[in-house]
Parts: structure tokens; C-alpha cells; sequence
């Protein structure tokens, strides 16, 4: 389970960094087995629950959760089990339309979409985070997790809209899975070795190689329109567990596009799991 797809934070206990401690121990027990930590409906969740248990045993005394998750409905039930079961109260986060008032403008950070409901939690909290990180600046963020979102942030905090694609691993995952016989498949990593060309001289690295390069494409588009868009570009950051093979490749197709002047782009691991903190030191009573 990536960052990208569940996250909690712990508002009983002084351990700020706990959500970042529990994201990464169930990410990293849970893939030190042999077991898919991801198993489809219905399928084995031994490792995942193993991974849990033992995340909560090294958190300590925990009285209230905040939950996020895009995560499959049985694996978040899952979670909220878990919870329970601990003796924890939890609560379910949900995007909110925004507000008014002397509240922080993270705080008031609404998505563009007509229903708000239907966007997605974890971009949301990415959103809030990368706001507090850029300030009054314009922000295009980034997620490389199993898709590749991009959403933009004016310099006053209004989302001005986004897209979404396929990342580079699911690009060639899916490639993979309808033509199972091409060579150079990674089956622990699920994806092609990544390789530093765009003119790869076998199969694995070309997959590799078009993949990240549509990807990237993606980003320095999406770049230029926000540019003429706002009339000024924004800063750029980027999260997600494929956003650091992404990150020297966009640095250079950004300087062949002129953008000499202003700040390269930037990694922030847990941008979602950042913006869950935020949340729950606002809605703490003494935040």
C-alpha cells in the first residue's frame, strides 16, 4: 500500500511524524514478503494485515485517527478494522468545498470540480501541503503513484483545474499484461528496468524509455499551459513513489524549454501524508 493510496494520522500522541512512520513500515513489511501486498477482491491480505499490526505495535498509545483513503473499499474496511480493533476512534476524511473566514487559506483550498466529493482525497491533501510549500506562488503538483495526476494552484490558492494519466509503471504494466510475451518484464517490480536513453537498444529499455518520456511530456506540457494560463509560471513539485525517476529528465526538458530563470522542479516524498497532518493539527482544539 503506497502513500498515494491510504494514509492516517495519529491526533493523540506528540509523534508528528507517526503517519510517515506507519505509511512506511506497512509499505515496506508488507513488500518484504513474497505475497502481493495488493491483492485483488477476496485475495490473500495476510501480509498487508501482518504489516498493520505491526505498525500500530511500534506506534505506542493512539486515542483518535483521521483516515484518507482511495484505496479499494475492502482494504480500507480493512484499515477501519484495524482501527477498532486497537481501540482507536477514527474519522473518515472527505474533501471540503473550501470556507471563509480567519481560517489558514490551506484550509480553504477548494477543487474546481462541480461536485468536490469527486475529487480525490489524496490529491486534495497533496494540494494543501504543496500550498503551504509555495506560499503565495502559483503551483503545478505532480503525483507519480499508479496514475499521474497534475493539478494547478494560482498564486491566490484557487484550483484551476487538472488531468490525469497513466504513470509510467502502469503504462508499461498495462503494455506488459496485453503483450505478456515482449522481453525484459521485471516480475518482482512488476516494470521494465528504467534506462537513462530515449533510443534504447532493446526492448525493456525502449518500454522503459517511452514510457518515462510520455510521462514527462505530460508534465512540461502541462508546465507551458500553466505558464500562459496564469502568465507566469508556477513552481513546480512533484510526489509520489515514481516522481523521482521522472525528476532529472524534467529538470533538463525544462532548461531546453526556458526555464533558465526560475526554480527546477522540486520531490517531496509525502505530500499526502503531510496535508493529513496539517488537517489534523487544524481541527486539534488547541490548533
Amino acid at each position: 500500500m503506497g502513500a498515494d493510496d491510504m494514509g492516517w494520522d495519529d491526533m493523540g500522541s506528540d509523534q508528528l511524524e507517526s503517519p510517515r512512520a506507519i505509511a512506511h513500515a506497512v509499505h515496506a513489511r508488507a513488500n518484504g514478503g513474497d505475497r502481493d501486498p495488493h491483492p485483488g477482491p477476496g485475495g490473500d491480505h495476510s501480509a498487508f494485515d501482518a504489516a498493520l499490526a505491526a505498525a500500530f505495535a511500534a506506534l505506542g498509545p493512539v486515542r483518535t485517527a483521521l483516515l484518507a483513503s482511495v484505496a479499494s473499499p475492502e482494504l480500507t474496511q480493512r484499515v477501519c478494522l484495524a482501527l477498532e480493533q486497537q481501540g482507536i476512534a477514527w474519522e473518515r476524511v472527505h474533501v471540503e468545498a473550501g470556507g471563509t473566514g480567519s481560517r489558514p487559506a490551506s484550509a480553504r483550498l477548494a477543487p474546481c470540480y462541480a461536485e468536490p466529493r469527486q475529487f480525490g482525497v489524496d490529491r486534495w491533501l497533496a494540494l494543501r501541503a504543496a500550498r503551504r510549500i509555495a506560499a503565495d506562488a502559483p503551483v503545478l503538483l505532480a503525483s507519480c503513484g499508479t496514475a499521474l495526476t497534475v493539478d494547478l494552484l494560482d498564486a491566490h490558492g484557487r484550483h484551476r483545474g487538472g488531468c490525469i494519466a497513466p504513470s509510467a509503471q502502469t503504462m508499461a504494466q498495462a503494455l506488459y499484461a496485453r503483450a505478456p510475451h515482449l522481453p525484459g518484464l521485471d516480475r518482482t517490480a512488476a516494470a521494465p528496468a528504467v534506462g537513462p536513453a530515449l533510443f534504447a537498444c532493446d526492448t525493456a529499455g525502449a518500454i522503459a524509455a517511452g514510457c518515462r518520456a510520455s510521462a514527462v511530456g505530460l508534465l512540461l506540457e502541462a508546465w507551458r499551459q500553466a505558464n500562459v494560463l496564469l502568465g507566469r509560471p508556477p513552481r513546480l513539485l512533484l510526489t509520489g513513489g515514481g516522481a523521482p525517476s521522472l525528476q532529472a529528465e524534467l529538470e533538463q526538458a525544462l532548461l531546453r524549454a526556458g526555464s533558465e530563470a526560475h526554480a527546477p522542479p522540486s520531490y517531496h516524498a509525502w505530500l499526502v501524508l503531510d496535508g493529513l497532518a496539517q488537517l489534523a493539527r487544524e481541527r486539534a482544539p488547541d490548533g
